[in-house]
């Protein structure tokens, strides 16, 4: 859930807090007992209703005022990523055999057609592996990095 998503959550919990307090209120006509009970709820819900307001607000500013990402990434099903930047296009695969999707670095491997014969170097590889990485962590969503592991050569 992102911090528009919360958001919404708290100006829901605002409502709900609202008609709560108003019907303990009514309900309560007259009764001393119960007043600070009503205050109580009543102000529950004016600060979910700020909460949810400043989220709202702070999500629409920085969506509004945050440059265009150089790239574009989707999952066209949950075991892919679709990865594009430049006109180029790459595929990757995901492994979905545990609790969260689990990315290997090995899987970034090369273009599609007709870009298939530009090579995929190894800065690029760590470019797109921080792309995605910021891409899915801004949209909260979890994901495991297996890196690759380094080759020692015996002398």
């Amino acid at each position: 859930m992102n911090t528009l998503q919360r958001g919404y959550v708290f100006l829901a919990a605002c409502a709900v807090f609202q008609l709560l307090g108003r019907g303990i209120a009514v309900a309560a006509a007259g009764d001393p007992d119960i007043a600070p009970l009503a205050l109580s709820v009543l102000a529950i819900s004016y600060a979910a209703g700020a909460v949810g307001l400043y989220r709202v607000l702070v999500a629409l500013f920085t969506r509004w005022t945050r440059p265009p990402a150089s790239f574009i990434l989707d999952r066209p099903t949950p075991s892919l990523l679709r990865y594009r930047r430049d006109g180029r296009t790459m595929i990757i695969p995901l492994a979905l055999d545990g609790r969260v999707p689990r990315l290997f670095e090995t899987a970034i491997g090369r273009w599609e057609p007709p870009h298939d014969q530009h090579p995929v170097s190894d800065d690029d590889r760590a470019a797109i592996l921080h792309d995605i990485i910021l891409h899915l962590a801004e949209r909260e969503e979890e994901i495991e990095i297996v890196r690759a592991p380094l080759l020692t050569r015996a002398a």
